[in-house]
């Protein structure tokens, strides 16, 4: 009786695992085209926003959002932008505090502290080739719990746009969604690319 049990339950887990196989999905490459700006992204990554930014209608925002809530997001200037890169990341830096603790609130309660953080010198390809960028990390404080992040900012010229970059996920899962990000990175170009 106890090995028809043990033969019953080895069945049940072996069917659980065939059916969870099939399934999961496989992750192919999707490939964004438009305006003038490419890249390539996995599918379990999804472009949430591809439009002007109020209000300046040569701004152009284009957001994808992957697993775990990373997000890579492009800004796309005019490209005599006078906007560097590091007040680039510092405006994002000054905005990210006030932004998160009104999202994270329920009604006038405030649910979350976010630390400005810190920023340093970081490099990554993209758009083909080795860049300097800027890394910040900084914390969310969601009813007592520390949960650190981190944003990588980059600039890329072209013709058309200044693509402003910054890629932003939980530092805890920085490692999963890195080959997500990494794809979208290193595959941008833009009309023009110097």
């Amino acid at each position: 009786m106890q090995k028809t049990k043990y033969a019953g339950r080895v069945l049940a887990a072996l069917a659980l695992a065939v059916i969870a196989a099939s399934c999961t999905r496989e992750r192919i490459t999707e490939q964004y085209q438009k305006d003038g700006v490419e890249f390539k992204y996995y599918s379990d990554w999804k472009v949430t926003k591809d439009a002007p930014v109020a209000g300046k209608a040569n701004v152009r925002a284009i957001n994808i959002e992957g697993p775990e809530h990373a997000v890579v997001a492009l800004i796309c200037v005019p490209p005599a932008s006078a906007q560097t890169l590091d007040q680039f990341a510092a405006a994002v830096a000054d905005r990210r505090v006030e932004a998160i603790e009104a999202r994270l609130s329920v009604g006038s309660i405030k649910t979350a502290e976010v630390s400005k953080g810190t920023s340093e010198p970081t490099t990554a390809a993209v758009a083909g080739q080795e860049r300097r960028g800027i890394l910040q990390h900084f914390s969310i404080d969601l009813l007592g719990v520390q949960v650190p992040h981190e944003a990588r900012f980059y600039v890329v010229q072209g013709s058309r746009y200044k693509i402003m970059v910054m890629y932003q996920v939980a530092t805890s899962h920085a490692e999963t969604t890195h080959p997500g990000s990494e794809l979208i990175l290193s595959t941008l170009t833009i009309e023009g690319l110097s």
